[in-house]
């Protein structure tokens, strides 16, 4: 099928048919990125993207959609997630407007963008891409990097291009962003604990552009499963967004209240397991 609207007897008998087995995938998955959504900032596509990636290739999906298929409906899935964190972050006083909307706009051109490009793009090249993104971030979490804040305010226009290329980049891996905002708030003298909140508050925009943008680049492609819109498939979309919503609250509530740095840890070595699991069948198969 094209990327058209789906109907809603297609999307019925594509929801209902699931089995069990894979609905209660997507929501175990919504619950641990919903989770680290709200406690580390980073939008929980590293979880979602991965895991969707292998649902997909097991269900028999079409292997050459198989990756935009995923990003697509992860940063569909990121907009509940980031519009329930954002209000446990607002009513924790930890969100800089004026860093949101100096932002907002440049990150939102780059995640429309990064649809129309994922969509030319190999999806074995995504996942090497994605699985080298997951030992990155497992790294920085690992040894608990963050930039040391600079002297003198940045340049506008200096801005306006790095968030254009945040938006760009967590579009193009189905993230929310805050792996890359987050330092990058840190570095301009935001307090970590705000730099999270305002990740998640700018996290909203970027899903939603980069959702759009998904959603545009996968409107022709053929051999989509039912119930899709471009690259976003709606039966994922509910399963995982369902359970994140809650516990993207309940991430958010234990970021205020503890140290992570213990969680960090276990989520650094659980992003190089998956990180190899996309790296190595990525890679045998380029070889």
């Amino acid at each position: 099928m094209d990327g058209s609207f789906f109907s809603l007897s297609s999307f019925s008998v594509s929801f209902f048919s699931m089995s069990l087995y894979w609905m209660m995938g997507y929501i175990i998955t919504g619950i641990v990125s919903g989770f680290l959504a709200g406690l580390f900032g980073i939008g929980g596509g590293m979880i979602i993207v991965p895991a969707l990636i292998f649902y997909f290739q097991a269900v028999g999906f079409a292997e050459n959609s198989t990756t935009q298929l995923a990003i697509g409906t992860s940063l569909a899935t990121i907009i509940f997630t980031a519009m329930s964190s954002i209000r446990a972050h607002h009513n924790a006083g930890r969100v800089d407007y004026v860093w949101l909307k100096r932002s907002a706009p440049a990150m939102v051109i780059g995640a429309l963008i990064s649809g129309f490009i994922a969509e030319k793009m190999s999806g074995i090249f995504l996942q090497i891409l994605i699985g080298v993104l997951a030992f990155v971030i497992g790294f920085q979490l690992l040894l608990n990097w963050t930039p040391r804040p600079q002297n003198h305010p940045i340049h506008p226009a200096r801005h306006f291009i790095i968030a254009s290329c945040i938006g760009f980049a967590s579009g193009l891996f189905g993230i929310g962003g805050g792996s890359f905002s987050v330092p990058y708030l840190v570095f301009n003298r935001v307090a970590m604990q705000t730099a999270v909140g305002t990740s998640a508050a700018c996290g909203l925009p970027l899903a939603i552009a980069g959702t759009i943008g998904f959603i545009i680049g996968g409107w022709n492609v053929f051999g989509l499963p039912n119930a899709t819109t471009g690259f976003v498939y709606w039966p994922a979309v509910l399963g995982i967004a369902i359970a994140s919503v809650p516990a993207a609250q309940l991430g958010a509530f234990v970021a205020h209240r503890t140290s992570a740095k213990n969680l960090k840890r276990w989520f650094s070595f659980v992003l190089f397991v998956v990180g190899w699991q996309l790296l190595e069948p990525s890679i045998s198969a380029l070889f």
